[in-house]
């Protein structure tokens, strides 16, 4: 008989749930390659939403090397890679999450209610066999959803190791993303052109 722990027992989607240094460490490459198709696809001077996670990192590492951006973020590690002279970057403040760095809660979402932005760059766990895009932490997955109603645009930046995989939470399907950016997926025209 299985123990069981929080949702499920162990040994199902629960059990792969990695610890932030390791996700740093696992897929380099990959989440390099996606965090750079995604940002060329972001236009200048966009008003952004940058969600959590190591993808999303390293999509907003390519980021400030073009200027003009209105930055929101519920990622520490995301918003200190911006110049505040160049951009203009807002920290969503709410609970500390975890040590990616990551800030959920209701001021999170009361001010992604009051935006409206260009773009959602939103990262997950996982994608599961019938195209539902999934997380482990339902915070986190309040904070997506309430930055992908806040965009005209949302992107799911995912390498090929999320999909197939299944998580506890649903953040949406495929289809609500208007962009998929994986590491074979088409090269993108430079900044949102």
């Amino acid at each position: 008989m299985q123990q069981s722990r929080g949702a499920g027992p162990i040994g199902t989607a629960e059990a792969a749930r990695l610890d932030y240094g390791a996700k740093r460490e696992i897929g380099r490459p990959e989440k390099a390659v996606v965090g750079r198709k995604a940002a060329a696809m972001v236009p200048d001077g966009a008003a952004l939403f940058l969600d959590v996670g190591t993808t999303i990192e390293a999509c907003a590492r390519e980021l400030p090397r073009r200027g003009g951006f209105t930055v929101f973020t519920n990622s520490m590690r995301a918003a200190i890679l911006f110049d505040p002279q160049n951009h203009e970057v807002h920290v969503l403040g709410g609970r500390m999450a975890g040590r990616d760095g990551s800030l959920v809660g209701e001021n999170v979402i009361e001010t992604l209610r009051n935006v409206q932005l260009d773009v959602a760059l939103i990262a997950c766990s996982a994608v599961d066999d019938s195209g539902r895009v999934m997380d482990f932490d339902l915070a986190k997955i309040a904070v997506k959803r309430a930055a992908m109603a806040a965009s005209r645009r949302s992107f799911l930046l995912a390498t090929h190791s999320k999909f197939r995989r299944s998580a506890l939470g649903r953040i949406g399907t495929l289809e609500d993303f208007h962009v998929v950016v994986t590491e074979d997926s088409p090269a993108p025209d430079a900044h949102g052109g």
